[in-house]
């Protein structure tokens, strides 16, 4: 398409396009931009600030007020100018196009992932399912404990069963959090201790904050900021003896929170604002706001989300989606939802690159077709491919960690490649097949104690019989499916 044009920038104004360019020459990074094509445009992005870009033989170098000047090139580069570039869905890129390890490399925006495969194919990733995050942090703790760091005290409510990333999920976990940082600064001030009975807290999602650009320099390329999460608090106090015959206390805030994407998802306090105070008679009004004041700032710095990924899940990008109705896996996201996205078939192509040369490509194509072709073709095909990909990456880990991890990964690899004994159509149905068993399965591993790392180990067993009886992949699939079916 024709480049997007705007005004020309001042030359040597140091915007952060050319500063992005320098950094690149100066470090010695590799170039993979070629000649420049065009001044650095910039446009006023309306209710944000400027907008600057800059077009070069082979890609851009693109920045908002909301996002730092991130480096597109190649295959990438081509799908998103097809997409209308930063004027399309996808809106400005978050991240450089990154290298993964086999030869893929991927690139995140404001609304989305592209993912460019090892045969050169470029795909919009699909975000995991919330139930399929709820599955990924249930699993990491005891059923009777928290994913929040409080101290290890048992969790109230129902997050023992993960994290819902919707907004209500995220504005329930704020919940519990606030209570709970309420409930131990009382318990561990017996100045306040002896005068309050009890706390109640009531938490309501306010609005989203913009993005922004975090350590950008001459000799940084920055980092983009998600956006932030505001919630209204209101706290309720039970006054006990005396000062509670004179009526109860009272406190409203608004808390501002952001996530952060850096291997792991963590989520840290950004800021916050007492609204207003009130105790009976407004005689306790300071050492209220005062008690408020150093049980939050203590929370400045740490994790507050405190969740580790599983080995094995390579977590390419996590977007907080910034308008209402967006088309998702199923349903829609709401403002302020929370998506994640793994690399797909990372697990089959970890496999499948054992066989070496024009084989494992043959393998790897035939299965993205079967993959694509179940994603048009089922109401349920996108969940089903995401449970297969979040799976696949558990059960990779499984593998490295069995003393037969040699002949497991190879056996395995040749399974993958047998699928050539059947044709596509074949394959597809047995996958069909497979559907409702494997979604059924990814819910009982959310709400199950246990039962996700009892199926690795029946399947990491299934597969030695598969493997020292030469099966196919159709006829491994097949069996996994009954295997599957006894746990209903």
């Amino acid at each position: 398409m024709p480049y997007i044009l705007g005004r020309a920038a001042d030359d040597d104004d140091n915007d952060p396009v050319e500063v992005r360019e320098y950094e690149l020459i100066c470090n010695g990074s590799p170039y993979p931009l070629g000649w420049a094509q065009s001044p650095v445009y910039t446009r006023v992005e309306t209710g944000s600030g400027n907008i600057y870009w800059r077009y070069f033989e082979n890609g851009m170098i693109v920045s908002s007020p909301n996002t730092c000047a991130h480096v597109l090139f190649g295959a990438i580069y081509h799908f998103y100018d097809g997409l209308n570039q930063f004027d399309g869905p996808l809106g400005f890129p978050t991240s450089d196009v990154t290298a993964l390890p086999g030869g893929a490399s991927y690139a995140t925006f404001e609304h989305g992932v592209l993912y460019l495969a090892s045969d050169g194919t470029v795909s919009q990733l699909e975000p995991l399912l919330p139930s399929y995050v709820q599955s990924l942090t249930a699993n990491l703790v005891p059923p009777s404990f928290s994913m929040l760091d409080l101290g290890g005290l048992p969790m109230p409510g129902p997050f023992h069963q993960g994290l819902d990333p919707t907004i209500g999920g995220i504005t329930g976990f704020a919940q519990v959090k606030l209570q709970a940082i309420a409930d131990n600064a009382v318990a561990g001030d017996p100045r306040v201790s002896q005068h309050v009975s009890g706390i109640a807290t009531v938490v309501s999602f306010d609005s989203l904050g913009g993005g922004g650009c975090a350590g950008a320099s001459f000799n940084s390329a920055g980092r983009s900021l998600l956006p932030a999460h505001t919630f209204r608090v209101h706290f309720d106090f039970n006054l006990s003896g005396c000062a509670g015959l004179l009526g109860e206390a009272t406190a409203d805030l608004r808390i501002t929170v952001r996530l952060f994407l850096n291997g792991a998802v963590s989520v840290k306090l950004q800021s916050y604002v007492i609204d207003g105070v009130s105790t009976p008679g407004g005689f306790g009004d300071d050492d209220l706001r005062s008690g408020l004041n150093e049980a939050l700032n203590k929370q400045y710095g740490n994790d507050l989300l405190n969740a580790a990924v599983p080995p094995g899940v390579n977590i390419l990008g996590a977007l907080v989606a910034q308008r209402g109705n967006a088309s998702v896996t199923a349903g829609t996201a709401q403002i302020g939802d929370v998506q994640l996205y793994i690399e797909p078939i990372c697990s089959v192509s970890r496999l499948v690159d054992r066989i070496n040369g024009k084989s494992a490509t043959e393998s790897l194509t035939t299965l993205r077709g079967v993959r694509d072709g179940i994603i048009r073709s089922n109401p349920r095909g996108s969940e089903f491919v995401g449970a297969l990909n979040l799976f696949g990456a558990l059960l990779i880990d499984r593998f490295a960690r069995e003393t037969d991890r040699r002949s497991l990964f190879t056996g395995a690899a040749r399974i993958l490649h047998r699928n050539t004994s059947h044709d596509g159509a074949t394959l597809h149905r047995e996958l069909e097949n497979l559907i409702t068993v494997i979604t059924e399965a990814s819910e009982r591993t959310r709400t199950l104690p246990g039962f996700l790392d009892r199926l690795l180990m029946r399947t990491v067993a299934h597969l030695r019989d598969a493997i020292e009886k030469k099966h196919d992949l159709v006829t491994t699939l097949r069996h996994v499916r009954l295997l599957l079916e006894e746990d209903r």
